[in-house]
């Protein structure tokens, strides 16, 4: 097991609408399905798809979500012997609305098995791995996962939403923990203080990680180090659903950094996988392989390997 991925796994319910409702409005689903989700998992699939051997230890609840998303990973390649299962727990889910134009409305759906606590968190599971991705949804998990990885000479990575720096004191011991921080646009401002993007990705930086992958959706990435920055365009692709492009993004970056690849090629995979992320339903269905990512790239006169 190179990696091994700390957070969530759900089941995404997708509801078809003509339009996202309003404020009292009442409108008719036009269909519903079923997806598993959650940050983390995403991530695990679709790193175990590109071929990086990884495993899961995370929260689910001993019900027929938790169950579903157990078995998808599974069959999709990842580890699952890591899980916590919590007996009498409800995994967790989210009510995702589509519309026509593929805008989306989430509404998340908390439960007591929504993201592991410190407590759930095990150094026999962590240390079997080379590398430790988590997300910033409890710090104090994060921070705790992140300390176990790096006693034992793991590599950390971390998701981290615009609000994770408000919610516990230690958030600035954690990014001091992190080699890899991903950020979206509106994280990033928060985080480093200032609307210049650029800027605010090096004021990130300077509170410890190695790395800061700024995500902005169809305006491409930002990777820098104290060495080098590079702007990475997107692909342009028929997006379907944009649900779990961050996590694609996360794991091609993951797998490129773990093989040694330079960072402009790191990033340019990533951004890869981000794209073909969004040209499907769900955030783990039919991820790509290594060999359609490299397709994919070279069909646009790119090749990284």
């Amino acid at each position: 097991m190179d990696v091994i991925g700390v957070g969530d796994a759900d089941v995404d319910i997708y509801l078809d609408v003509d339009h996202l409702p309003g404020r009292d409005e009442k409108v008719l689903a036009d269909g519903v399905n079923f997806h598993p989700g959650g940050m983390v998992a995403n991530f695990l699939v679709a790193l175990s798809q590109l071929g990086t051997p990884c495993g899961f230890h995370g929260t689910v609840g001993d019900d027929e979500f938790g169950r579903m998303v157990l078995t998808n990973m599974a069959a999709n390649g990842v580890a699952t012997d890591g899980a916590v299962v919590k007996p009498g727990g409800r995994t967790y889910f989210c009510v995702v609305m589509l519309d026509d134009t593929k805008e989306k409305a989430l509404v998340v759906a908390p439960t007591d098995c929504i993201f592991p606590e410190p407590d759930d968190v095990s150094a026999q599971w962590i240390k079997q791995a080379k590398h430790l991705h988590t997300t910033a949804a409890n710090v104090s998990t994060a921070l705790k996962s992140s300390q176990i990885a790096k006693q034992f000479g793991l590599t950390v990575s971390i998701d981290i939403e615009p609000d994770a720096s408000r919610q516990n004191a230690n958030f600035q011991l954690l990014l001091s923990q992190v080699d890899i921080a991903f950020v979206n646009q509106r994280a990033v401002e928060t985080l480093g203080k200032t609307d210049s993007l650029e800027a605010a990705a090096r004021n990130v930086l300077d509170a410890g990680p190695k790395l800061v992958c700024v995500t902005m959706g169809g305006q491409g990435s930002l990777v820098i180090s104290a060495a080098e920055s590079h702007y990475v365009d997107a692909f342009p692709v028929e997006v379907v659903d944009s649900t779990g492009a961050g996590d694609y993004f996360a794991a091609g970056f993951v797998h490129a950094f773990l093989q040694g690849w330079s960072l402009q090629h790191t990033a340019t995979l990533a951004s890869a996988l981000g794209a073909l992320g969004v040209t499907q339903r769900g955030g783990q269905s039919d991820p790509p392989t290594m060999s359609e990512a490299v397709a994919f790239l070279a069909d646009r006169g790119i090749a990284i390997i």
